[in-house]
């Protein structure tokens, strides 16, 4: 019998729909997630029924929750898969300083945290060498208006896109380009020279 869930909000299509097209090559692999802004858990939940099958899975998600009832949503609807869960309750920023993982930790890096372009900068800056060489990056909210700004254009530095499309020129090289649409994914192939190596 499969667990009830229960969301308030569908933020997810967009993944599932990219996800279920470009990750199937690596489901059922024992692979590990890192996931920045785990919100209810629902993309996460279809990671676990989808991808993360092999019993050796692990799966990492960041988040602040700041949302009333958020997390406690989000540990009901992950229940069946909370053996192979961690959550680290902050801001990605200053987890991702501090924790211990070391480079090319993960197989697969969701980042769907603060869309303020500092905040995704910094999120992939860092996120990035804990992505495996090999392994896909996924950004949500590519092209996303709140509702206060749907009808007029967003401030450049309250928007995902150009933190991203900076981040992207920076590694350029390094990632095959798998999707750009709402959401952009990417398959990294190398990790960025070190600056000696730039020198040679």
């Amino acid at each position: 019998m499969v667990a009830a869930t229960n969301y308030s909000a569908d933020w997810a299509k967009h993944f599932v729909h990219n996800a279920a097209s470009h990750l199937e090559p690596i489901a059922g692999q024992p692979l590990r997630c890192l996931e920045i802004g785990v919100f209810e858990g629902r993309s996460a939940r279809w990671l676990f029924e989808n991808v993360l099958t092999h019993p050796a899975c692990r799966y990492v998600g960041i988040d602040a929750w700041n949302w009333d009832g958020a997390e406690a949503k989000a540990r009901a609807n992950l229940a069946p898969f909370l053996d192979r869960t961690e959550f680290v309750i902050g801001e990605s920023r200053d987890v991702l300083c501090s924790a211990c993982w070391p480079q090319n930790s993960f197989d697969l890096v969701y980042i769907d945290g603060c869309h303020r372009a500092l905040s995704v900068l910094t999120d992939s800056v860092l996120a990035w060498r804990l992505l495996k060489v090999g392994g896909v990056c996924i950004w949500d909210d590519y092209r996303w208006r709140s509702r206060f700004w749907k009808r007029k254009r967003k401030p450049r530095h309250l928007r995902p896109k150009e933190a991203l499309d900076a981040f992207l020129m920076a590694v350029t090289g390094d990632y095959e380009l798998l999707f750009k649409n709402y959401q952009v994914g990417v398959r990294k192939l190398s990790d960025p020279k070190s600056a000696n190596e730039d020198a040679e």
